[in-house]
């Protein structure tokens, strides 16, 4: 035992957090995976698609707190860079996402049902559409993990990130396990329920530990700090930002195909894409850890290490893309017949693979570089430089849909990055540590 305990403190601790990453981000794409299966048996093919769309929205949900998350992590590794109390930030980002949640919650309630007419005009011929609140459960529930899911941000800056990355895959695998009851039973199987089965376990499970890290600040929430307070939200409000542009090039794609996409190529597109989602998250699990080291050494100076460090995760994320695209392709027929043996018409095509694995290239050095800039808040050509890719990514997307159809919008997304951030953010990042 005490061999082990010696072995593990010689592994550098973001190797350790990012271990945990990939384990979690494991479970978490293999219950993602083989979900699909298990609900297109639970739903059907027309109402699954809805699902997607309408589990797509929590992603959107999530933009509700304003990267606090990610700000007060950012002052919390200046702070223990430079042996300094960090407190106060603590408790300015608890203030400033009581008020937000409650601001958030009040237009969700307004705005949901508009929202859900328009957003499955499409499939009107659905009872469920026209009887459940389906938009604002998503809502609700997406919002309570928006804002305790902050304290992910804050384990990652204390090199704790083993619990944010353990809890999802926790909740995921309660999921599973929920969906597998159901379908065993022949329980109430209805699009709400699903979303419920998958959403309620995630927005629960980080208000334990929420509450562990600001117990001691409850009793001061009305006891501001405005200096602190404008720093946090501010800072959150600019990386904010970038977090939403982000986040909407990602997740733009749905949304589109929810008015230019029959189902049968919106589940293609799911399944293929989860694969591939499955190897991004372990990617980004390993730039999880490594963003507050990043941001500790920026303060030091350490400039050369950082150089060392943004190569050798570039040739990591190309390495694992590889590897994704390799095994997809050789185990394509396999992964269809299991995921969705039932459906017609699932395109699994050279093409349409080839297509993604370059545009998971390009992703790597828009991640890693995204990364480093805001982690050392160097964000200002973020903002100049997202808002031209995502209306780019939402006018090819639309365009290329209606000519090549799930093909179009991965060349959508592929050439809006190639055209923006594929090569004005490493010019950017040069500069910045050869002026330093």
């Amino acid at each position: 035992m005490q061999k082990i305990k010696t072995f593990l403190k010689k592994i550098p601790r973001h190797w350790l957090t990012a271990a945990s990453g990939w384990i979690g981000k494991i479970i978490v794409s293999l219950v993602q995976i083989v979900s699909i299966r298990t609900l297109l048996f639970y739903l059907g093919e027309e109402r699954y698609a809805v699902y997607i769309i309408a589990y797509s929205l929590f992603g959107w949900f999530t933009f509700a707190q304003f990267s606090m998350g990610q700000s007060v992590q950012n002052f919390i590794s200046q702070c223990r860079a430079q042996n300094k109390s960090f407190d106060k930030y603590l408790l300015a980002s608890l203030q400033i996402c009581f008020f937000l949640f409650l601001i958030c919650l009040v237009f969700t309630f307004l705005l949901s049902n508009s929202v859900q007419a328009k957003l499955f005009a499409k499939f009107s011929n659905i009872a469920e559409i026209r009887q459940m609140p389906i938009v604002l459960a998503v809502g609700i529930m997406s919002l309570v993990y928006a804002f305790s899911s902050i304290v992910y941000s804050i384990y990652f800056s204390l090199h704790k990130g083993y619990l944010p990355n353990i809890l999802p895959a926790v909740s995921s695998s309660i999921s599973m396990l929920l969906i597998v009851i159901f379908n065993r039973y022949h329980l109430y199987n209805s699009i709400s329920s699903a979303l419920i089965i998958f959403l309620l376990p995630q927005a629960l499970l980080p208000i334990p530990p929420f509450i562990k890290i600001f117990k001691s600040f409850f009793r001061k929430i009305f006891l501001f700090d405005m200096t602190a307070v404008k720093e946090v939200f501010i800072r959150g409000l600019k990386l904010h930002g970038i977090a939403c542009m982000g986040a909407a090039y990602g997740m733009i794609d749905y949304l589109i195909m929810s008015r230019t996409a029959p189902p049968n190529e919106i589940i293609s597109y799911n399944i293929f894409m989860r694969i591939f989602s499955s190897a991004v998250f372990m990617y980004s699990a390993l730039l999880g850890a490594i963003y507050p080291i990043i941001a500790e050494q920026f303060v030091k100076k350490e400039f050369s290490e950082i150089k060392r460090r943004l190569k050798k995760y570039v040739l990591y994320g190309f390495a694992l893309m590889s590897a994704c695209g390799i095994g997809t392709f050789i185990f394509r027929d396999l992964i269809v017949s299991i995921l969705a043996p039932n459906i017609d018409g699932i395109d699994k095509s050279f093409l349409f693979l080839a297509l993604i694995v370059v545009c998971m290239f390009i992703r790597i050095i828009y991640m890693a570089c995204g990364s480093f800039l805001t982690s050392i808040n160097a964000v200002r050509l973020l903002w100049i430089v997202l808002p031209v890719m995502l209306i780019l990514n939402a006018a090819f997307q639309y365009y290329f849909s209606k000519l090549w159809g799930i093909n179009g919008i991965v060349i959508g997304l592929a050439l809006s990055m190639l055209l923006t951030v594929s090569w004005i953010l490493p010019l950017k990042i040069k500069k910045i540590l050869s002026e330093k």
